[in-house]
């Protein structure tokens, strides 16, 4: 149900938290099995977000056009709290780069082993996950990689339980894409982890696909992030980044989707968050 007043929204109430601080989108379920786990974005109880955080208001965020967010949205009612983007640690996850000790993934792009590994040149079957033990984590190091699936989603993990972290090595420029229609380009069951220095294009070309997609939190640090998709940019059942830079170049539907609306508090921006074309 909607409550009949609006809530206004500064036009720039986005950038400055992925650039320096926090932003933190999407909704915190009391009856999830993680609810209550502050180092992941959790929490329960009512909360007040920090001066100049930010709460994504869920689908009315918008994903394209000139650049600006709606005026107003709709101030849903909701049971639910909203999280203070403060409650998110990023520290672990900003120095979670080493690529000490990694194995070279070969062409043919299938894990079947927990580690870390590293990616270079092309993959053109895309990456996937076979055999892997409940609760294993693989770490992807991309160096320079083209991760590609003319049938499918670019990388596809159908695993809640894996942990899956990507990183953009310091200085390199990578790319996901996935070509086919109803296919998101990323595609997670579960939780989302992306970090690094470097740049990842990420495209999900074929018609009503996301190019990030994760049922459950996606966390970006420092990663630049070019996002062209035919449905939402990045959908998650919650967003937060710090030190991330996210360009949705195109968007039929939301640049970030989060899956539940929430209100937001006003905050000064700088051009983290930036959109070309799509809706707005």
């Amino acid at each position: 149900m909607k409550n009949s007043g609006k809530k206004r929204v500064t036009a720039a109430a986005l950038a400055i938290l992925l650039l320096s601080g926090f932003a933190f989108a999407g909704c915190d379920n009391s009856t999830s099995s993680d609810a209550g786990d502050s180092s992941s974005g959790g929490g329960g109880g009512q909360f007040t977000p920090p001066e100049n955080s930010f709460v994504n208001p869920g689908d009315q965020l918008g994903g394209g056009g000139e650049g600006t967010i709606p005026d107003t949205i709709d101030e849903s009612e909701t049971e639910s709290a909203i999280i203070a983007a403060g409650n998110v640690d990023f520290s672990e996850l900003k120095a979670n780069t080493d690529d000490t000790g990694a194995a070279i993934l070969a062409a043919d792009g299938v894990i079947s082993a927990a580690g870390t590994y590293i990616l270079s040149g092309e993959y053109a079957s895309g990456i996937t996950f076979s055999g892997l033990k409940k609760g294993a984590a693989v770490h992807l190091i991309l160096n320079g990689a083209t991760i590609s699936n003319a049938a499918g989603a670019a990388i596809k993990k159908s695993d809640k339980k894996l942990q899956l972290t990507i990183t953009a090595k310091d200085g390199t420029e990578n790319s996901i894409v996935s070509a086919a229609d109803e296919e998101n380009a990323l595609h997670v069951k579960g939780d989302l982890y992306l970090n690094g220095g470097g740049s990842i294009a990420i495209s999900a070309n074929g018609a009503g696909g996301s190019a990030v997609k994760a049922s459950g939190k996606c966390f970006l640090a420092d990663v630049t992030l070019d996002i062209s998709a035919t449905k939402h940019g990045i959908s998650a059942e919650t967003i937060a980044a710090d030190g991330a830079k996210i360009n949705v170049k195109t968007a039929a539907k939301d640049g970030l989707h989060a899956e539940c609306d929430y209100d937001n508090s006003d905050g000064d921006t700088s051009g983290a968050y930036t959109t070309e074309s799509g809706k707005t």
